[in-house]
């Protein structure tokens, strides 16, 4: 929403706990805007209380995450809708929806850009749930990673803080952290994901910050720990990348080039002019 406030489009969230409408609100509001974005994905542990998304008429987009995990075919056939964007390209592919494109996480320039010098208090630390993946505990706990647990605001000062932060995506996943760990100018160390460097034109840079086998995660730890002048470098290549491409306002510019380049037809309600 902030985003494409920022580009100059009107934009508003309606949904649980939403700032101005409910999810109760939207089949009456829908017709007001010309392009809605589901991304909830979980709609039965969001506390949505209305979810017949096949009876709004108003071009949809929905933001498929957690490909890896979920089948979300039958609900894009059964809610009509009109554009998929896909977290994982590998998954856009094998769903061959006409109207897809590949969206990944970004940055935010409301909640991540947090001006400040935050002088390096941690060597390795991994900031993130260890209950979604036995091999995160497993790796903190050999490779002396410190775990943290930490929220809004301070998830980044955190990360900032620390001179290496830790990554362990599940599968082909390109997950938020990616691009939060790089957006927060510390060096990242994560496993190896070819999607992701395919998607950074095979960048050096972040090729030097993945790792293949668990060794490398002891053996890079230990090198850029050594090498600040290196890795603080390389960091701050990845993040004046990020921010100049990976911004949330970047991924606004994706959907309406995708959206204006493929217009969905537009179903006329004749009570359309009719306002609650």
């Amino acid at each position: 929403m902030y985003a494409f406030r920022a580009l100059g489009h009107t934009c508003e969230v309606a949904g649980p706990n939403g700032f101005r409408y409910t999810e109760l609100d939207i089949p009456r509001i829908a017709w007001n805007y010309d392009l809605i974005i589901i991304t909830d994905n979980y709609p039965q542990y969001s506390g949505w209380k209305w979810w017949d998304w096949a009876s709004i008429k108003t071009p949809k987009l929905f933001w498929a995450i957690d490909t890896h995990l979920i089948d979300y075919r039958p609900f894009i056939r059964n809610a009509q809708i009109g554009y998929v964007a896909f977290n994982i390209p590998s998954d856009m592919k094998n769903y061959g929806h006409p109207r897809s494109f590949w969206m990944p996480y970004a940055v935010s320039t409301i909640h991540h850009n947090i001006a400040g010098t935050f002088p390096k208090e941690y060597d390795t630390v991994f900031i993130g749930s260890l209950t979604v993946s036995a091999r995160r505990k497993e790796m903190c706990d050999r490779f002396n990673i410190k775990h943290m647990s930490v929220f809004g605001e301070d998830y980044f000062k955190e990360m900032k803080r620390s001179k290496i932060c830790f990554n362990l995506s599940i599968s082909n996943d390109i997950n938020a952290k990616y691009f939060e760990i790089m957006g927060s100018g510390s060096f990242m160390l994560t496993n190896y994901n070819q999607e992701l460097v395919d998607f950074f034109d095979g960048s050096p840079d972040l090729q030097a910050c993945m790792y293949k086998t668990d060794d490398e995660i002891g053996e890079k730890i230990k090198y850029y720990l050594e090498h600040e002048d290196e890795r603080e470098a390389i960091a701050k290549r990845l993040y004046d990348y990020v921010w100049k491409y990976h911004s949330w306002e970047a991924r606004c510019q994706t959907i309406l080039s995708h959206v204006q380049s493929r217009p969905v037809k537009i179903e006329v309600n004749p009570l359309s002019w009719l306002r609650v």
